[in-house]
């Protein structure tokens, strides 16, 4: 079972990005494959919102994507779901939904600032918020894991036991500094 959902968001991950580069037909191959029934229904939730919206079907793709938002364990999931929304030209729902997925830990610097499909949105104040307190918690757990040593460690310089103990509270603690003590976790 945990393998075949490994399969599953590999698939999801190569749908994804064969749409959001134009390459619909193949997009939809892709979703088509994993989306069979075993599969978990917050992830078959997610696949349907990515489909639906390839396929042109908005409602299908918004009913999804709100399943994966309130159903969907992981925040990497429900920031792709803000994607989606903004996609779809759901303004507010999206800024919500992104602001939901930073508070619950995943943000992503690289694709708020490139992905073409938040342009709608790069004026308001509030992507701007975002995109600051991504870069803040982007800058923060950089610094918590250079301090840690990870650099080393991924290279295979030391071992796990000479690593210092970090936890996320003192990630969000130093974001938050970094951030102007604007509160948000």
């Amino acid at each position: 079972g945990a393998l075949r959902n490994i399969a599953v968001g590999a698939w999801a991950i190569q749908g994804m990005t064969l749409g959001t580069v134009g390459r619909n037909a193949e997009a939809l191959d892709a979703f088509r494959k994993v989306e069979q029934p075993g599969i978990p229904p917050p992830m078959r939730a997610f696949v349907a919102a990515w489909r639906g919206m390839f396929e042109g079907n908005r409602e299908e793709s918004l009913a999804a994507a709100e399943q994966c938002i309130q159903h969907y364990l992981d925040p990497e999931g429900v920031f792709y779901m803000g994607l989606i929304m903004a996609h779809l030209g759901e303004s507010e729902r999206a800024l919500t939904v992104l602001r939901e997925s930073l508070a619950r830990g995943f943000s992503s610097v690289h694709v708020l600032q490139s992905n073409s499909w938040f342009d709608a949105l790069r004026s308001t104040s509030e992507f701007k918020d975002l995109v600051r307190k991504a870069k803040a918690r982007s800058f923060a757990a950089d610094k918590i894991y250079r301090s840690a040593n990870g650099p080393q460690l991924v290279n295979g310089e030391l071992g796990v036991s000479q690593v210092r103990n970090r936890t996320i509270g003192s990630l969000n603690t130093y974001a938050e500094e970094i951030a102007g003590g604007s509160g948000y976790r």
